[in-house]
């Protein structure tokens, strides 16, 4: 049996041959036994303690018939595959191969084959429908071992909140209730007067659950997905230091209060204390931009931006 070499090109979804995209289409996923079967193919994790306690499972629903009609490869000489991908460090491991005909109809049990897997925060679940032979076949009918004739990848991701500011998922009603538009992306609840309040009894941050997907899975390393997510950081913390600097009678006496920690965090690039902070953007009109050019330094934007490569 000729040993199958699993690398990034595996993923290319242009074939020089005919293919079967949708036979693997209906195949599921869940990560925990409380959890339905779905076919989605994200799947997102809010904690590290949510990924130790996971035991994650795959059905295969494969109909080799309709395979084997539309590539154009006999249905005893197609295989699958379950292939575990690190994103990361861009590493793979075969997990388990079968003959199409004998892929099980129960649960598959991943808990174990991850353990190798359990640090990393990237990383897909890949299933694979190939020729099993290498065999001369009609002109368009896959032709060597390992080509791919149909795939069902699930990306999972693990997201950790990791700010020091609060936040909470809303849904678009809830924004409605507050008088915005509901496709609105994240807003800012402040629940006191007094900002010397600790974040968690001054404000919390709405994000939209709608975008859910969008903010928590950028690929890591992405320059359009790192900027995106920057970008964003920088909005958000623009807004709590204009509530900061833009109210006069707010002074700085508690360490741990709001008004501290933004200051802290705007220390690292203007090197000033709140007082001269405030000064600065309370001077003319130009407050608010220029507190947004400090959110961008502090959080790497304009790094981000000069990451981006528009000359290709």
């Amino acid at each position: 049996m000729a040993k199958l070499n699993w690398s990034a090109s595996e993923t290319e979804r242009v074939e020089p041959f005919r293919t079967s995209p949708s036979s693997l289409e209906s195949t599921q996923f869940r990560l925990t036994d409380d959890d339905k079967f779905d076919d989605r193919d994200l799947i997102l994790i809010e904690s590290e303690d949510d990924w130790r306690v996971a035991r994650p499972e795959i059905i295969i629903d494969l109909d080799t018939t309709k395979a084997s009609r539309e590539s154009g490869v006999p249905e005893d000489e197609l295989a699958v595959a379950v292939v575990m991908r690190d994103r990361i460090l861009n590493r793979f491991k075969l997990i388990e191969r079968w003959n199409a005909r004998d892929v099980p109809i129960e649960p598959i049990h991943l808990k174990d084959a991850l353990s190798s897997f359990s640090h990393s925060r990237l990383f897909d679940i890949c299933t694979y429908l190939f020729s099993s032979v290498t065999k001369v076949r009609e002109e368009g009918v896959a032709h060597d071992t390992g080509q791919v004739l149909a795939r069902k990848v699930f990306k999972i991701r693990l997201f950790e909140q990791s700010s020091k500011f609060p936040k909470r998922w809303a849904t678009p009603e809830e924004f409605e209730e507050q008088g915005l538009p509901r496709d609105t992306v994240y807003w800012i609840e402040w629940l006191v007067d007094d900002l010397n309040h600790h974040p968690n009894e001054a404000f919390r941050v709405w994000l939209n659950v709608q975008f859910k997907d969008q903010i928590t899975s950028f690929e890591v390393g992405s320059k359009a997905g790192d900027l995106l997510k920057l970008n964003l950081a920088a909005s958000i913390l623009t807004e709590l230091a204009v509530a900061v600097f833009s109210d006069p009678e707010q002074e700085l006496n508690e360490p741990t209060g709001t008004i501290a920690i933004v200051t802290e965090e705007l220390n690292e690039v203007t090197d000033k204390n709140f007082d001269e902070m405030r000064d600065l953007y309370t001077r003319d009109h130009g407050g608010h931009s220029r507190v947004r050019a400090w959110a961008h330094e502090k959080l790497g934007v304009n790094s981000a931006l000069g990451r981006l490569d528009f000359l290709r």
